[in-house]
């Protein structure tokens, strides 16, 4: 069964919906793969607006020599964008109190394919726009087994220049 805390460029094997691990042996300590792979990107712009919302694009990248099977939860795939400020301290987890449908949604992804996602925060913190500063956001897409966690993009929030909304 996979290692929910594996993050970006680590292996990680996939697993059916009954939690049995994929054929092929384990993964290895050293962050080769011996059997299933997935490299997981994230990426955002560097500077966003104050009250504006922010898009963070995924990809998931089938890096392994044969089609894999990716079970994830909830009609549309469902992500958890956790945000901290400068500071390190959590602020936001935009699943938190969501209900998430449980109906799991197979993908398949051929060797060298990729499954591209775009999560959106809205720039709030507790109903309100997050203040100017630097924050660090990390995404985690639910799957059957576990959760996929995205290396971390830094996004700088400014204020709004005078006569632009």
């Amino acid at each position: 069964m996979p290692d929910s805390s594996l993050g970006p460029d680590r292996p990680y094997r996939t697993a059916g919906p009954d939690g049995a691990a994929a054929p092929g042996g384990p993964a290895s300590e050293s962050g080769a793969a011996a059997a299933d792979t997935l490299r997981l990107h994230a990426s955002a712009p560097p500077r966003a607006t104050v009250g504006r919302p922010l898009v963070v694009d995924l990809r998931v990248e089938n890096v392994a020599g044969r089609a894999l099977d990716l079970y994830l939860r909830g009609r549309e795939p469902a992500v958890d964008l956790i945000v901290r400020d400068g500071g390190g301290r959590l602020v936001r987890r935009t699943l938190d109190h969501a209900s998430i449908p449980a109906i799991l949604r197979l993908e398949t992804l051929a060797p060298g394919a990729s499954l591209t996602l775009r999560v959106t925060w809205d720039g709030l913190i507790g109903g309100v726009a997050a203040a100017p500063g630097v924050y660090t956001l990390t995404a985690e897409l639910l799957t059957e087994t576990g959760r996929l966690r995205f290396p971390p993009v830094r996004v700088e929030r400014v204020a709004a220049r005078p006569g632009r909304s």
